[in-house]
């Protein structure tokens, strides 16, 4: 709108997150004190699309670590996964892209450089009196291809 005589826009102006993401996922992991680092873990975006329990299966503990401080790191991994997720969507509708929001963007969901790189995946045995066995497997995300080995033993 054009300015009043008076010279003061009576346009409503758009609204400023309160807060950022950045600083939400720093105070929910602040709240976990000792296990803070596995919240922090948690609030890291998957770029695999993984779920939160998915992601949990793979934590790695300092091995120094008891079963109950296993447990509670789990925990507060898991607490801060599923809110960092809701908050994410929640957010979704205030992102607006332009050149001004990707340092927001950036600091809220940091790239995820992938470390999990299984060496073998499927050790299965499997009986057939027939001499034909059929499986269906969905194999994990890589970036390098697949090799299969079956070895097959019979008598005569």
């Amino acid at each position: 709108k054009t300015s009043s005589t008076e010279g003061v826009c009576s346009d409503l102006v758009r609204p400023k997150r309160s807060v950022d993401l950045a600083q939400t996922f720093e105070q929910m992991a602040k709240s976990f004190g000792l296990y803070q680092h596995c919240c922090t873990s948690g609030t890291e975006s998957s770029s695999m699309l993984e779920t939160c329990k998915h992601r949990s299966e793979r934590l790695s503990f300092p091995p120094n670590f008891a079963m109950n401080q296993k447990k509670r790191c789990a925990y507060a991994f898991m607490k801060c996964c599923v809110q960092a997720i809701k908050l994410r969507q929640e957010n979704v509708d205030k992102i607006i892209l332009s050149h001004s929001a990707t340092d927001f963007l950036l600091d809220a969901m940091p790239p995820k450089i992938r470390s999990y790189f299984p060496e073998s995946w499927l050790w299965e045995e499997h009986t057939s009196k027939s001499g034909s066995v059929s499986i269906t497997k969905i194999i994990p995300d890589t970036l390098t291809t697949w090799e299969l080995k079956a070895v097959a033993v019979f008598s005569e």
